[in-house]
């Protein structure tokens, strides 16, 4: 035996010396590369324009290894901007192996704004996804989430869907929806129209309406034109701005006397305004409700329980398209781009470089080009085609937006606005909407009713928060 085993030595020696060395040993026969599995497709709904972080799970498993590590890019809990994003995941296993998955991650942008309506101290906008949203004051339930809490960003309104049409009132607000009428907030005067005094935080039906294709809330009333031409009003009626003929207040809609082929509708503080068209081509403007500063427009200072004719807007070149009505003083854009107000003008809401009231429509300085106007409390908006926006009027708490709380009696423009489709005048603040659905705006901020997420009064235009 140690004969045996010298021999052994000496041969091992020998391979060694002659530098050969022993096979690798064989292959363990896995070639199987890890399975990955995980959710698929991801479709996300982003709430902010930049995008949404989305979590996903991706495992993996191997024949020998079990449970194994993935890594994926991008990882889960990533930014993902709007639009498809591809995802690529891999896993090893101990043999080198590697297993892939792919998927694709697709983020809808937030939904932009349609329209925006600026009321007292609260606004509302018109989401193209068919909802409404909310933001600032909501003491008496304007905001229509359900709650009373005031919200410094917009909140959505509750069980609304399909929405055409919005409007924010004193301390209500209104919309359409199939063609009904759905209204929320104060109700003390019957302006939610649904035949009670009863405030709501969330929408509730105005009665007997089913064909609305306009609607406005004012102070403390509301109208509505219908597809056959004609209107309705209800809530507060102390100085006939239902236009029915009488001073009683209804807390159902009654009809406007007189009044047909009505295509826009305007509701101020105390008083109405409609657009009706006259004949084949031209529209003339009829008001109606109190009229102690001249806001009817019909040279006189008389109240008015029925619609009268507002002198002097409609010649045979122009007539007017839309109609605006602020707390004692109206206005008109006329189809040929100019605007002409009228009623009280103490601080210039008449734009016409003068604070002198005027019982006829008097022409706005230096407007030509004006597509959207809108009026309430003591100034007026307009938008342009360039897509810039002016206001003139008071100015306390920067309502102009022209970076000022300085009060001005002709057009100034609001800064840095360029691409503006709509413009709303409000109590003491205003808003428009810019190219691709975002709102914009200015003034007065005590209730949030500027969107910021802040109650910080802001004299130049600042973004809403979450739209789009």
């Amino acid at each position: 035996m140690p004969r045996i085993a010298v021999v052994a030595g000496v041969l091992l020696l020998a391979a060694v010396v002659s530098g050969c060395v022993p096979d690798p040993p064989p292959p363990t026969g896995d070639t199987t590369p890890p399975v990955l599995t995980g959710d698929g497709d991801l479709a996300l709904d982003a709430d902010d324009p930049t995008g949404v972080v989305a979590t996903f799970s991706v495992t993996a498993v191997d024949d020998e290894d079990g449970a194994i590590p993935v890594t994926c890019s991008p990882p889960s809990g990533s930014l993902f901007p709007v639009g498809v994003t591809a995802v690529s995941c891999t896993a090893s296993d101990a043999a080198g192996n590697v297993g892939s998955l792919e998927f694709t991650v697709t983020v809808a942008a937030p939904p932009g704004a349609v329209t925006v309506d600026a009321g007292g101290r609260h606004s509302c906008a018109l989401l193209d996804d068919g909802t409404v949203r909310c933001w600032g004051r909501n003491a008496a339930g304007q905001l229509g989430d359900g709650t009373t809490a005031a919200s410094t960003s917009p909140v959505t309104v509750d069980g609304l869907v399909d929405v055409t049409a919005v409007s924010a009132g004193g301390e209500h607000s209104c919309a359409i929806a199939a063609a009904s009428v759905w209204c929320w907030g104060d109700n003390a005067i019957g302006q939610l129209g649904d035949g009670t005094t009863l405030t709501s935080a969330v929408p509730v039906q105005v009665a007997g309406i089913s064909t609305a294709v306009r609607v406005d809330a004012g102070l403390r009333h509301t109208c509505a034109v219908l597809a056959d031409g004609t209107a309705r009003c209800w809530g507060d009626n102390s100085l006939g701005q239902l236009g029915n003929g009488t001073t009683t207040s209804s807390s159902t809609p009654v009809a406007v006397t007189g009044l047909t082929n009505a295509t826009t509708i305007s509701v101020g503080y105390l008083h109405t305004c409609a657009v009706r068209t006259s004949g084949l081509i031209s529209r003339v403007a009829r008001c109606w409700g109190y009229n102690g500063y001249g806001q009817l427009g019909d040279g006189t200072t008389t109240n008015s329980t029925v619609p009268v004719a507002v002198s002097g807007l409609t010649t045979s070149f122009v007539s007017p398209s839309r109609v605006t009505t602020g707390d004692l003083h109206s206005c008109a854009l006329l189809d040929d781009g100019s605007v002409r107000c009228w009623g009280y003008n103490g601080a210039g809401q008449l734009g016409d470089g003068t604070t002198v009231g005027s019982i006829t429509p008097v022409s706005v300085l230096s407007l030509t080009d004006a597509t959207r106007i809108s009026s309430m409390y003591r100034h007026t908006c307009a938008t342009l085609l360039s897509g810039g926006v002016r206001c003139w009027g008071e100015s306390a708490f920067g309502e102009l937006g022209d970076g000022t709380t300085s009060s001005s009696p002709v057009p100034v423009a609001a800064l840095g606005v360029s691409t503006a489709t709509e413009v709303s005048a409000g109590d003491r603040h205003s808003c428009a909407v810019t190219a691709g659905g975002g709102v914009s705006c200015w003034g007065r901020n005590v209730f949030g009713q500027l969107g910021t997420g802040s109650t910080t009064d802001s004299a130049s235009p600042v973004a809403v928060t979450g739209i789009p």
